[in-house]
């Protein structure tokens, strides 16, 4: 994602093209089994895009796969859906069917959600959740602090950037053009983001009620060395934030570094994507992606303590194209 503007943004939504597919909705599609002389076989992930609540539960994006084997697994797009798991129980919950890119409300009692290409919010049930108004080909939903307003990217076209308004549609902004997964400091003040400014790739700081946003960069993308940062998120403090870094194609690491861009440290390597903290901020969950390996223990959800370090995997892959879970081996 560091080879030019137009090739920089797929690159950063090759995470999300079961947005595109999941419009098609045609019934399973069965994966092949890799032969000797094939191409290597990338693999999707199975849950990604954790939304952390305040009453304990994380919301997550299920991507309708069902895990087989190392080098097999089936894809339902009608199994594409917005789950929730309790951390303390490990209760696991449908929340919102053919759904995408949950982000609860600072109360945990309502949730932002992509359906049809339309952000939608309100409780965790698909008959009463009301669309936002002018939010049509979202991307990564994100709460105002406050719960008045909702941000959201848009990933391509003329449009391309981070928008939001107030949940009556009042106020419609638009932020910062080629500027993606938007995350509001508790203050309100301010906004993280990930952004191209000219031909420069990186982390971004924005004022949003600035027009243009005034950006700043915290964190390049590196050119030269083919490595990138993408998927900021301020802590509940607003003083660090987590982000994720490394090399083009390869597995990236889980960062964390203070809110003006310094100190920044790896605290998990081996792959991840779309980091979000815990309400008390010492713990972050994350898609521990691997596109190289379908093993039981990528694609799916982990938490890892800030602090110390430790992890430990929260969501498991099914065995076959319904709910069940399995544990790893």
């Amino acid at each position: 994602m560091v080879v030019g503007r137009t090739q920089g943004v797929e690159a950063r939504f090759a995470l999300a093209a079961v947005v595109v597919l999941a419009g098609v909705l045609v019934g399973c599609e069965q994966s092949v089994l890799v032969g000797p002389g094939d191409p290597p076989r990338t693999f999707g992930s199975h849950h990604e895009w954790p939304s952390w609540s305040s009453l304990g539960w994380i919301a997550y994006q299920d991507n309708g796969f069902s895990y087989i084997s190392d080098s097999e697994d089936d894809w339902d797009p009608s199994l594409l859906a917005v789950r929730a798991v309790n951390v303390a129980t490990g209760q696991d919950t449908l929340l919102v069917p053919l759904a995408l890119f949950p982000d609860w409300s600072a109360d945990g009692t309502e949730l932002a959600v992509l359906v049809d290409g339309l952000v939608r919010y309100g409780p965790p049930d698909p008959t009463a959740l009301t669309g936002l108004h002018g939010s049509a080909y979202g991307h990564r939903c994100d709460w105002k602090p406050d719960g008045t307003r909702i941000a959201w990217d848009v990933p391509s076209g003329d449009q391309a950037g981070i928008w939001s308004c107030e949940l009556d549609g009042g106020d419609l902004r638009k932020h910062l053009s080629w500027a993606f997964s938007p995350s509001w400091h508790p203050s309100e003040d301010r906004m993280v983001c990930e952004a191209w400014i000219g031909e420069e790739h990186g982390i971004v700081e924005i004022d949003p009620w600035i027009e243009g946003g005034n950006p700043r960069f915290l964190r390049y993308s590196d050119r030269d060395v083919m490595v990138f940062a993408a998927d900021p998120e301020y802590s509940p403090n607003g003083e660090y934030i987590a982000f994720v870094e490394g090399t083009w194609p390869g597995p990236v690491g889980l960062w964390v570094m203070n809110r003006d861009g310094s100190s920044a440290r790896q605290i998990a390597a081996g792959g991840a994507a779309g980091p979000a903290w815990s309400p008390d901020g010492t713990k972050i969950v994350y898609c521990k992606e691997n596109r190289d390996t379908n093993a039981l223990d990528r694609g799916v959800l982990w938490i890892i303590d800030v602090i110390t370090g430790e992890a430990e995997q929260l969501t498991y892959k099914s065995i076959a194209a319904d709910t069940t879970r399995c544990p790893p081996n």
